[in-house]
């Protein structure tokens, strides 16, 4: 017997609300029990999206964006900095976690299967790469992000139908303006899309017919076509005027404003890092006094399936000496609920790397 889940397509969406959508509908399932969704849509005009654990001067050229004339959103996923636009598909899956328990890994695994098919299906070699990647001939054809949200489990990403090079490495964060297009080439060498490998960008409906039957047959769903409630549309006007805040923009930031700003007070030092793991690029400000932690920022590229929660850890460090076994028995406290763990980054791992990160 299939399960039943409702489908429901919004074209050509403003910006704001591609992000807000499926928040909304995950904080309407926790309170509601509404039904398990599939949302495919895309925006009408060009933005720029950040992970929920990013600080936005460290990954993106803010005067760049004004420039362009687009706005940038912080969503409530993880994941890096990208650039957005009408030639996506985006795929944003809404569900009770109690329905399918997964880690981020398996929910990766196993959502991102109809996902490859279709890519299959339209003559692209595509295949799963962990944890969050679709690849076809080493070229990344799909990025992707899971966040939890009380009792419902949140899974995007998109189907890059035609990937604008030249708009990407401009919002980018570089160290000088020399770097830009090595960024543009480098982008173009590990990027792909449906036009690169077909020599044409198929019609959004086409693929929107092959995906719902991919996606029907290899997860054993019935998607029966349905619309938002009142309800979701109340929710993601609240959260439209929300995600607009001071509050919700600056995020990372506003909880860590003199670490990051690095207005510390004397007597206090204060190390900063970036480190390539597993699970994504880790980037820390460690604010240290009396070889204790007195402040500590966790930032970058990575997933934990509960984001709101890596507060806490943050919390449960401070106050700690600076020892890598008693940081690792922190974590390791932690990390005892699966939800808050940084996939790809071990409690061994990420002590060792607040330690290194002090005494450097």
């Amino acid at each position: 017997m299939k399960n039943n889940w409702r489908l429901i397509v919004l074209p050509d969406l403003p910006p704001l609300e591609t992000q807000t959508v499926y928040h909304a509908l995950a904080n309407i399932q926790s309170k509601h029990n509404s039904p398990n969704t599939l949302i495919l849509t895309w925006p009408n005009t060009p933005y720029v999206s950040i992970g929920i654990h990013q600080v936005i001067d460290l990954v993106v050229d803010t005067n760049a964006i004004s420039e362009m004339d687009i706005p940038l959103i912080r969503r409530i996923t993880g994941g890096g900095a990208v650039y957005l636009d009408q030639n996506q598909l985006f795929y944003q899956l809404i569900f009770n976690k109690n329905d399918y328990p997964f880690s981020v890994k398996e929910l990766f695994e196993h959502f991102l299967q109809p996902v490859v098919s279709t890519y299959r299906y339209l003559g692209i070699p595509a295949k799963y790469q962990p944890l969050n990647d679709i690849v076809a001939l080493d070229k990344k054809i799909s990025g992707n992000g899971a966040s939890a949200i009380d009792r419902s489990t949140i899974l995007v990403g998109n189907f890059i139908l035609d990937f604008p090079v030249k708009e990407m490495s401009r919002i980018l964060k570089v160290p000088d303006e020399k770097f830009r297009d090595k960024i543009a080439k480098t982008l173009e060498e590990r990027i792909g899309s449906i036009k690169y490998f077909l020599g044409y960008s198929p019609d959004k409906l086409d693929l929107i017919y092959n995906f719902k039957k991919e996606f029907e047959d290899i997860l054993g769903i019935s998607l029966e076509v349905g619309s938002l409630t009142e309800l979701e549309k109340n929710e993601i006007q609240r959260l439209n005027q929300y995600y607009q805040t001071e509050e919700w923009i600056n995020y990372v930031e506003r909880r860590h404003k003199d670490l990051i700003s690095l207005k510390i007070k004397s007597g206090v030092r204060c190390f900063f890092n970036e480190v390539k793991t597993k699970g994504g690029l880790i980037s820390l400000y460690i604010q240290v006094e009396e070889n204790t932690i007195a402040d500590i920022a966790i930032t970058g590229d990575f997933f934990i399936k509960n984001p709101f929660n890596l507060s806490k850890l943050e919390e449960n460090l401070m106050g700690t000496e600076l020892s890598q076994e008693l940081l690792k028995q922190k974590i390791d406290s932690f990390y005892q609920f699966s939800e808050n763990k940084i996939e790809g980054l071990e409690s061994e791992e990420l002590a060792e790397i607040i330690i290194k990160t002090v005494n450097k």
